[in-house]
């Protein structure tokens, strides 16, 4: 090429080096002179062997480059690719992406080996940041998910003795009622000691269904019908819904975006809340509906009642492990149920909370994404 300049800036543009090794003399490896500025070296005082790179090379990587054997020399499709860091004149790091051309000679033999240097210390900087950025996220997560166990295993070791102790209780005094022929007495004793029994198997579902939704899934970008969803929870609660007399109207007209089942989760929970807890002073009426929040790409989905509401001093705990709407024992459930959904709403990256209506009872909600169609 006549023109120097033109091949400078082509040099320049396409790489930030050349490396040509002959396969016949091993020890004999060029490296053009802009890879030697790139490493702050004099390139008239560099000698170009084989050696001399390897010097500057980090120990971790020798044995990356050592990968490159003479067994693979003689594949067809054979390719160099590798990004290998060098110490630098300035006693800093340089990283380089090196690829290689395989030339062969008349008879196919590896003869020569072309290659490109690319600098790619400054991407190099920029991702170190990230995974610093990313070892601190994750820690701070590991941290906050350790302190959440911590009061989890508290809470459900306190929550799990009253069930046990009834039911160790219980078997005693149906064992003395056997022995004394008192078959009434062993009944009720033995129908008290099933019901405990029940309470730990709720209690040890929900506890599953918690660690089941504590990790984000891969599939919370799915397209959702709120409306769909709300029909399917209203059949699953029939039983309960027919229990309590309950009345629930459905008023949702926007898709939304998320996993459907951790969704039907959510939804489930609020509406047998607002049936049971609501309930409390005679029949409710609950509604499920969704409102497109101004200004943002979310959706909210909510349930409300004409219930009692909850307690103001209930509020800030709500969402917690084992946290009860109310103190009353006759209202089943684990208290599993709210925190569950809490555990959902941070995996769809939502906001979940939950309002005293000015009329009486109360609103949960979730705020998710939705629907560029809704």
């Amino acid at each position: 090429m006549a023109d120097n300049s033109l091949k400078a800036f082509i040099i320049q543009e396409m790489h930030d080096g050349l490396w040509f090794w002959d396969l016949k003399q091993t020890d004999n490896l060029w490296v053009s002179p802009e890879f030697w500025e790139s490493l702050h070296f004099d390139p008239a005082q560099r000698p170009h062997s084989r050696e001399a790179l390897l010097n500057l090379l980090i120990d971790e990587d020798l044995s990356k480059a050592a990968s490159l054997s003479f067994d693979m020399l003689d594949e067809q499709d054979f390719g160099y690719d590798q990004v290998l860091r060098f110490e630098n004149n300035e006693g800093g790091i340089t990283h380089f992406r090196c690829r290689g051309h395989l030339i062969r000679d008349d008879r196919g033999r590896p003869h020569r080996l072309l290659g490109v240097l690319r600098d790619l210390t400054s991407t190099a900087s920029i991702e170190s940041f990230k995974d610093a950025a990313s070892f601190r996220a994750t820690t701070q997560g590991a941290y906050r998910m350790h302190s959440d166990l911590q009061h989890f295993i508290y809470s459900m070791s306190h929550d799990m003795v009253s069930p046990l102790r009834t039911a160790s209780a219980a078997l005693s005094e149906v064992k003395y009622a056997l022995d004394t022929g008192n078959l009434q007495d062993a009944t009720e004793l033995t129908e008290m000691c099933e019901a405990s029994v029940q309470r730990m198997l709720v209690l040890l579902g929900d506890m599953r269904n918690y660690f089941l939704h504590a990790q984000p899934s891969e599939s919370c970008h799915e397209l959702i019908s709120s409306k769909e969803t709300a029909h399917a929870v209203v059949e699953d609660l029939r039983a309960v819904i027919g229990e309590y007399d309950a009345a629930v109207e459905i008023d949702c007209q926007h898709d939304i975006i998320g996993h459907p089942s951790q969704i039907r989760v959510v939804l489930q929970n609020f509406t047998q809340n607002a049936i049971k807890f609501g309930s409390l002073n005679g029949p409710v009426s609950v509604k499920i509906s969704t409102t497109p929040l101004p200004g943002t790409a979310k959706i909210r989905l909510s349930v409300s009642d004409d219930g009692p509401g909850i307690p103001s001093h209930q509020l800030n705990g709500i969402f917690q492990p084992f946290a009860r709407l109310h103190l009353r024992r006759d209202v089943p459930g684990s208290g599993l149920g709210l925190s569950i959904c809490s555990k959902i709403a941070e995996n769809h990256n939502a906001d979940i909370g939950v309002e005293t209506l000015p009329d009486g009872g109360c609103r949960f909600f979730l705020d998710i994404a939705g629907s560029h169609s809704s």
